[in-house]
């Protein structure tokens, strides 16, 4: 997977000078009273690109007890939620989103020219959702007005994403704290 990394990085960034790596930046969102921060894997020559592992995975026990991994081929279309994050890099830095899928069978890079949800079009609808996301969080926290048991009483807990997140001991601190 590294070589497969490295390998992608240079074909990205061919044509620039310098690259810097993972670095902190902000962004000054008017909508927000909180400046956003942000850390992008790497930047150089008016681009950028995330990078995004996919893992080897474990196949089901043998009839034998053995075990056998498999390599998944890169993904070639970004979640939703890795377009909001290259949504908000873009605006934080004005520079063109690209994505690097990495796998240990290689590696596919997904750019405004060849995956139409990091077009311009798209990045600004995951932008807008982002921020609407933000300022709703930030809405809420100024209705609790400082009091924890006012916040969680505006909002409904959701066990299972709490739990897949989190795992079972903040499930149980998360029902004790709505007092499931």
């Amino acid at each position: 997977m590294m070589a497969n990394s490295i390998a992608g990085v240079k074909e990205f960034f061919q044509g620039a000078n310098a690259i810097a790596g993972e670095h902190q930046r902000w962004l000054d969102e008017p909508r927000s009273e909180v400046p956003i921060m942000l850390y992008q894997d790497f930047s150089g020559g008016g681009t950028q690109i995330d990078l995004k592992c996919s893992l080897p995975l474990r196949n089901p026990i043998k009839k034998d007890g053995t075990r056998t991994w498999r390599t998944p081929k890169p993904k070639t279309e970004p979640t939703w939620m890795q377009v909001i994050q290259q949504s908000v890099y873009w605006k934080a830095t004005g520079e063109t989103p690209a994505l690097l899928f990495v796998t240990g069978a290689g590696f596919h890079i997904a750019t405004p020219e060849n995956c139409d949800a990091l077009a311009e079009e798209s990045l600004n609808r995951a932008y807008n959702e982002a921020v609407q996301s933000w300022v709703i969080t930030q809405n809420l926290l100024k209705a609790a007005n400082g009091s924890w048991r006012t916040l969680f009483g505006l909002v409904q807990p959701d066990m299972t994403e709490i739990a897949r997140r989190h795992g079972p001991s903040i499930v149980t601190l998360a029902k004790q704290a709505w007092s499931i």
